[in-house]
């Protein structure tokens, strides 16, 4: 079934009288969205109705972060949950994740990114509208509740994520460019090699789009493992077991401690922090002041430390007792006076140095002492990614979704260039969004310009493309909304 369309509203009032403020739904918008939303396959990603899909799921994700931040009925969050949508939410980011793992590399090879820039734009941010989502639902243990055995699939995303995160480190800090830089670079002029160059810097500039969309999932994924060990005693024990033994949570989160990839140095020597989903500088002295980024790895820490259930299920050894004790250094006063309840975690470091714990290889009655004896599996991203022939995906999207028209007479991007550009969304979006807006219409003219070298008819579609693409990036990425409401521990 495809996606009922539904209007843009600039505010109104519920039916309680509540005045709903600013905003681009209306509860019975946001009903049709959640019963009409479905599945999709590897396979049709990227299509016009999964497009369809995504403009309404964006819609949704603005507007729950809207009713977050204030304090207002969550009625999208309601409505999911009336037509049982979370595991449904939780496949569409396994999917996508599917397909920019095997399916993407494979269009990139086919010519997508010089002619389907935008539309896999789109494509890759639609994870990013996943994730942003489900932070905010996760906060409360209902919706995680009602997630069921998806959380697995769940967790093993935010898994990969934060190793991702771990091993990439920081995003470097890159010089800022001006419009006419910008426009330079896609005609070529910096190269010198015309339209080769165009096509390089093209590429380059998707590159960059993507990790910089990757990062900020990433980030995000570390705000739903918060959630997701905040409400674990209410969850299936097989997402216990996912955090606790296969993953090993607590110890993946040391690195992000030690070597935090939301902090940066510029390379005029001032020091930046991730934060807001935004990169802001910080004074050297107030480097030791928490972000919320940062006192999500810390909860983390709190929630599966100081549970007796984690507690008792968590097997010790040598191995893991080294890398947990590596955390004892950080615990200062400072730290204490930011977050309080890490005393107990202190405390519990402190139990843990006297304690006396078996050689990493004495590990047989490890599974004995979680208390499990069979360990659930991702039946989401296994059934998506079983007898797949990712060759013949790709032909077929580059055949169906991504053809070689392009993005200049693409009907689904115009419709979600004027989605972005309406009144009520653009007034719902933080600044970090606003600014990201900005930059598409610079990047925008960019294609423009280094279409109008071409022929009579290509440069005019470009301008007719540049004129309907006004503000087509949205907002900036995943934003903190569910962060914002943070319980006081």
């Amino acid at each position: 079934m495809e996606i009922t369309p539904v209007d843009s509203t600039s505010g109104g009032v519920d039916t309680f009288g509540a005045d709903l403020g600013v905003g681009i739904l209306l509860p019975g918008d946001a009903e049709r969205i959640a019963e009409s939303i479905r599945g999709f396959s590897v396979r049709e990603v990227g299509s016009s109705a999964w497009m369809r899909q995504h403009e309404a799921l964006e819609k949704a994700n603005l507007q729950a972060h809207a009713n977050a931040r204030g304090n207002r009925d969550p009625f999208v969050m309601e409505a999911m949950l009336t037509f049982d949508k979370m595991t449904v939410l939780i496949h569409e980011l396994m999917a996508v994740e599917a397909w920019r793992e095997f399916v993407f590399p494979l269009l990139r090879s086919g010519g997508a990114v010089e002619r389907n820039g935008l539309r896999l734009y789109y494509t890759f941010y639609h994870e990013a509208t996943l994730v942003n989502l489900l932070e905010v639902f996760l906060y409360h243990d209902y919706a995680c509740e009602a997630a069921g055995d998806a959380l697995i699939d769940l967790v093993d995303y935010c898994c990969r994520k934060v190793s991702w995160l771990v091993m990439r480190g920081a995003t470097p800090a890159e010089a800022k460019k001006s419009r006419e830089e910008i426009v330079a670079e896609m005609r070529g002029d910096g190269d010198g090699d015309g339209d080769g160059g165009a096509k390089s810097v093209a590429a380059r500039d998707m590159e960059a789009r993507l990790n910089d969309i990757e990062y900020r999932c990433a980030v995000t994924a570390v705000s739903l493992l918060r959630y997701i060990t905040e409400h674990i005693a209410k969850l299936p024990l097989g997402v216990m077991g996912r955090v606790l033994d296969t993953h090993d949570v607590m110890i993946m989160m040391v690195p992000l401690i030690e070597n935090p990839p939301w902090t940066r140095r510029t390379p005029e020597g001032t020091w930046q922090k991730f934060d807001e989903q935004k990169w802001s500088d910080v004074a050297p002295v107030d480097l030791l002041r928490l972000t919320k980024t940062e006192g999500q790895v810390w909860l983390i820490l709190y929630n599966l430390m100081c549970d007796k259930d984690c507690r008792a299920k968590y097997y010790f050894h040598s191995s893991r007792k080294g890398a947990i004790m590596r955390l004892r250094k950080y615990m200062n006063e400072l730290l204490l006076d930011q977050l309080p309840p890490l005393a107990e975690v202190q405390r519990y470091l402190d139990e843990l140095a006297i304690m006396e714990t078996p050689a990493p290889t004495a590990v047989g009655g490890a599974m004995s002492a979680a208390g499990l004896v069979l360990e659930a599996v991702p039946v989401l991203r296994d059934t998506l990614l079983r007898d797949q022939d990712w060759d013949d995906v790709a032909e077929f999207q580059l055949r169906e979704s991504f053809p070689s028209g392009g993005d200049a007479a693409d009907d689904d991007l115009r419709r979600l260039a004027a989605m972005y550009s309406d009144d009520g969304v653009a007034d719902i979006m933080d600044p970090a969004g606003r600014r990201a807006m900005a930059a598409a219409e610079a990047a925008a003219e960019a294609e423009a310009a280094a279409a109008s070298g071409g022929s009579g008819g290509g440069a005019g579609g470009a301008k007719k493309k540049n004129k309907g693409m006004k503000g087509k990036k949205g907002r900036g990425g995943p934003r903190e909304g569910g962060a914002e409401e943070k319980k006081e521990a």
